[in-house]
């Protein structure tokens, strides 16, 4: 069979984006200087550094939702850094090129444009991206170990950039801190207005992170509500309650959230994490609209992957401390680590009654005591019952194996063509490879039980390059009987870049042996298997 050489996984892209403002001052005077700010072409002047001006409506409500991005900002921080670079003037220049409100440069805009068809002129667009610039420039300079305020070594690096704050072990002298002594005037003048609580308060401090109490559970914004339920309808396990639970305590509903450990949008996806689960090319996790439905997927898959993999753990728990740090955490500690923080999963669960009593997503629930559903342990695909019970499959016959445990690839009884591989995948062990048209793995006395199985998942990797295609087919008994069911496949990114693709199949009951066969849209080789599994 002809075969596809296996290069390194794929680079990915960086990501996305935000603003700023601008602002401008007219000089008047004779014997008196009278300081006006109004929004006219030009350059930016120092005038009278610390009072600020009046945050459009519009504007206002936008630095109010990205200074969330991170726990280093607030919005008088934002206001602050937006009215020393332009004074909120969208016609703005700054020395060293950057422009418009939020004075980025046209490679930093390039860089941080927070959505796809951002505009360069969107004062809104450009507030978001100078947000999240921030936040990275806090991510890039912690691992410096540097003395002093997140927040004032970000304002540095954006006046100079991130290298010469590194080499100073602090803000810089020079005009790194002039620029961070001007913004800090701003900030605490706007600290102290009507528009933001006027709290009076000449260092703000970092916004807070959800309590996690239940009485801090926002309301699921309407706009959202459809998401969810799509999103906790996947699988048993994550209901459209702990779905909205999840999103509270990771973002609190706020789509342009990227937190200083690179974490984005309203469901807080790491990128390797958005790569593995998005299968839509141009999507990204600062749409909601993508991004919740994607939620759902992946964190069933996480649920299925802890309860097949350590059967004794808290598997829900486990599964938002693999979203959260890795399933390679869990699976080193043998179920939910002692060390990484586990307020994330205090809050999550301090937020779920709330969820689970809102009639929009529980429209069932005779009240907040209702409990989750339950579900299938046993099953990595755990799709949801029509009815609820039984919640645990038969035991399967002596001598068998059950369909609704976890199969490894390399449990066969027989192949030919396909060859054993190490596999990185996490609970990996071994993959099957090289896996063409005419080849085949045989597993026998698979148990379907009497309810049967409708239902087939396969975790599955390849770098088939774009356009190219095939089909993993389940067949029984023989390999030459008619296919049950066939799982689509594609390239994932890389011959170990690991994906769970979901099937239906024609159901199947009783003991039965059962082959994997393969086809492809171009004759090679299409990836690996790790492991599969059936579900009713």
């Amino acid at each position: 069979m002809p075969s596809l050489p296996r290069p390194a996984r794929r680079a990915r892209l960086g990501r996305s984006t935000f603003i700023v403002v601008a602002g401008t001052l007219a000089v008047l005077g004779l014997v008196s200087v009278a300081l006006v700010f109004v929004r006219l072409p030009g350059a930016v002047a120092d005038v009278n550094p610390g009072a600020g001006v009046e945050v459009p409506a519009d504007e206002l409500q936008m630095i109010d939702a990205a200074a969330p991005s991170c726990p280093a900002l607030t919005p008088p921080r934002l206001a602050g850094q937006l009215m020393a670079n332009s004074g909120f003037n969208p016609n703005a220049t700054r020395a060293g090129g950057g422009s418009g409100v939020a004075g980025l440069t046209e490679a930093a805009w390039r860089r941080w444009s927070p959505r796809p068809g951002a505009q360069r002129s969107s004062i809104q667009d450009n507030i978001v991206a100078l947000a999240h610039q921030m936040c990275e420039f806090v991510g890039e300079l912690r691992p410096a170990k540097i003395a002093g305020d997140q927040w004032r070594l970000a304002l540095a690096a954006f006046a100079v950039g991130a290298p010469p704050v590194r080499l100073a072990g602090g803000v810089p002298t020079g005009a790194a801190a002039d620029y961070v002594a001007k913004v800090e005037l701003y900030t605490n003048w706007y600290a102290q207005q009507r528009q933001f609580g006027g709290a009076g308060d000449p260092s703000p401090s970092a916004a807070p992170s959800p309590s996690g109490s239940p009485a801090a559970a926002k309301p699921v914004p309407d706009e959202y509500v459809n998401l969810v339920l799509a999103a906790g309808s996947v699988c048993a396990p994550v209901t459209p309650a702990r779905i909205a639970a999840q999103l509270m305590a990771a973002s609190g509903f706020n789509p342009n959230k990227l937190s200083s450990s690179g974490q984005e949008g309203i469901a807080q996806f790491r990128p390797q994490e958005w790569a593995q689960y998005n299968v839509r090319p141009l999507a990204t996790p600062w749409d909601p609209h993508e991004a919740v439905p994607v939620l759902g997927r992946a964190m069933c898959d996480l649920v299925s992957q802890v309860s097949t993999a350590r059967p004794q753990t808290d598997t829900y728990a486990g599964a938002l401390t693999a979203f959260e740090w890795g399933v390679t955490a869990v699976a080193q500690a043998g179920g939910v680590p002692a060390d990484p923080d586990r307020s994330f999963i205090a809050a999550v669960n301090a937020y779920l009654p709330r969820y689970t009593a809102d009639k929009r997503l529980n429209p069932d629930a005779p009240s907040a005591s209702t409990s989750p559903r339950t579900w299938r342990p046993t099953s990595r695909l755990a799709g949801r019952s029509p009815s609820p019970s039984p919640t645990q499959p038969a035991p399967p016959a002596p001598g068998t194996r059950s369909a609704y445990t976890g199969i490894q690839a390399e449990d066969f009884t027989a192949q030919s063509g396909t060859q054993a591989e190490a596999c990185s995948d996490v609970f990996g062990g071994q993959d099957m490879g090289y896996l063409a048209p005419g080849d085949w793995l045989a597993y026998n006395k698979v148990d379907f039980g009497s309810a049967g199985a409708s239902r087939f998942l396969v975790r599955f990797a390849s770098d088939l390059p774009a356009g190219m295609s095939g089909l993993v087919e389940v067949r029984i008994d023989a390999v030459g009987n008619p296919p049950v069911g066939s799982a689509a496949v594609g390239g994932t990114g890389g011959w170990q870049t690991w994906i769970t693709i979901p099937a239906n199949l024609t159901k199947v009951t009783g003991v039965h042996s059962v082959y994997l066969t393969f086809t492809s849209s171009s004759g090679w080789e299409i990836g690996n298997i790790n492991w599969f599994i059936f579900d009713h």
